[in-house]
């Protein structure tokens, strides 16, 4: 349902997100900190160099800003719409979604070092701080999907009422559709989780 919902009414979703990942920033940067204090820096770890963790971070990296399929529905939805401010505002999220993935990655590679676990998140300490960051993440992919699902649902979202017949039944056929679809994708996207 939320994949229904205007952009500007998921900012709050967005926010939240933001919000965890600076959390998740900071809780490495803190066991990097702890773990410098009391001089338990795992060994092994090349702070100069070219690896398989540099190709796997430009990996994930375009993995991450592949969105072309959401960039229509994004445009349709910008106040004061324009090729050149739509460009400005890429630039700035791409270039801050960078930052934040590279800061992220060397902090957590020099708190844990070349060996740490394939997830992150396992490799966070096991307590309510390393916790919240779970949940939180949990909470980021919620927020993103109805992102990802925008370019789905445009088509059904902007089918005009008339497609569905004259009168006042019009806009409920258009709602059962809508909901149909809806639930169509939650049930495909629960299927493939559980394989």
């Amino acid at each position: 349902p939320l994949c229904f919902l205007d952009q500007k009414y998921l900012s709050f979703s967005s926010g939240a997100a933001i919000v965890v990942n600076m959390y998740l920033m900071l809780l490495v940067l803190f066991e990097f900190g702890q773990r410098a204090a009391n001089d338990t820096l795992p060994s092994g770890t090349c702070t100069v160099g070219f690896a398989k963790g540099s190709v796997t971070m430009v990996s994930t990296m375009m993995q991450c800003v592949i969105i072309q399929m959401c960039v229509l529905p994004m445009y349709k939805e910008l106040e004061d719409r324009s090729p050149k401010k739509f460009s400005r505002v890429l630039l700035v999220a791409f270039l801050m979604l960078a930052l934040l993935f590279i800061m992220l990655a060397v902090a957590a590679y020099l708190a844990f070092g070349p060996y740490v676990q394939e997830d992150l998140l396992e490799a966070l300490p096991k307590n309510a701080a390393g916790n919240v960051v779970r949940i939180g993440m949990f909470l980021v992919l919620a927020a993103v999907y109805p992102i990802m699902m925008i370019a789905m649902v445009a088509p059904v979202k902007n089918l005009e009422p008339e497609k569905f017949g004259a009168g006042p039944g019009a806009a409920r056929k258009k709602s059962i559709a809508v909901a149909a679809t809806t639930m169509f994708f939650v049930v495909v996207s629960f299927i493939v989780a559980l394989k």
